[in-house]
C-alpha cells in the first residue's frame, strides 16, 4: 500500500523499463498518520453542544485531537473500544450518565489512570469527584484550562478526593 507501479516505454534506444514510485499522496497520508500518532488525544465530554464545540476548538488549535462525546455512558464505551486519551476533560450535570457516575466508573476501570479535569457550573457544595484544584467552573478562562491539560497529562494519573458527604443529584 502506498506504492504505485509505473511502467513506461521509451524509444527504441533506450528500451522498456519499470520504475516503482511513492504515490505523493501516500507521503501526506503518513506524514497526518505519523503526526497524529504523536499528537496527544483529549476526550471531552459535555451534553452542550456549544461548550462541546468551544473546548474542542480550544484544544484543537492548541494542538490537541479532540474526541467529543455528549454523555458519559457515550465515553466510558469510548474508553472501552479505543486506546486511552492523554486527559478527559468533562462536565458534571449530563443525561444518560452523570460526570459522577461516569467518575466513578472511570476510576473502577482500565481508565484510572488518565488525569481528568471536571468544568462545569455546579457548585462546590456538591461535591466534586476530583481534586478541587482541577475543577474549572463555567464560564472558564481557556489560558488556565490549556495550563491544567498540559500540567496533567504529563503529570500522570489523579487521585479521587476523599468522599464527600454532601448529596450528589439522583
Amino acid at each position: 500500500m502506498g506504492y504505485q507501479l509505473k511502467i513506461r516505454v521509451a524509444t527504441p534506444r533506450i528500451g522498456t523499463y519499470c520504475r516503482v514510485t511513492r504515490d505523493p499522496a501516500c507521503f501526506l497520508d503518513e506524514a497526518l498518520n505519523h503526526e497524529a500518532a504523536r499528537t496527544p488525544n483529549i476526550l471531552v465530554v459535555d451534553d452542550d453542544l456549544d461548550i462541546q464545540a468551544s473546548l474542542r476548538d480550544l484544544l484543537q488549535d492548541a494542538g490537541y485531537q479532540v474526541i467529543c462525546k455528549s454523555n458519559g455512558a457515550e465515553a466510558a464505551a469510548y474508553l472501552r473500544d479505543n486506546p486511552a486519551p492523554a486527559c478527559i476533560v468533562f462536565d458534571l450535570w449530563m443525561p444518560v450518565m452523570d460526570g459522577w457516575q461516569f467518575f466513578d466508573k472511570l476510576r473502577g476501570g482500565a481508565g484510572s489512570d488518565i488525569p481528568a479535569v471536571v468544568v462545569t457550573a455546579a457548585e462546590s457544595h456538591w461535591g466534586y469527584p476530583i481534586p478541587p484544584k482541577q475543577v474549572l467552573r463555567k464560564p472558564i478562562n481557556p489560558n488556565r484550562l490549556l495550563a491544567l491539560v498540559a500540567s496533567l497529562k504529563t503529570s500522570g494519573p489523579v487521585s479521587a478526593p476523599a468522599p464527600v458527604s454532601a448529596a450528589r443529584p439522583k
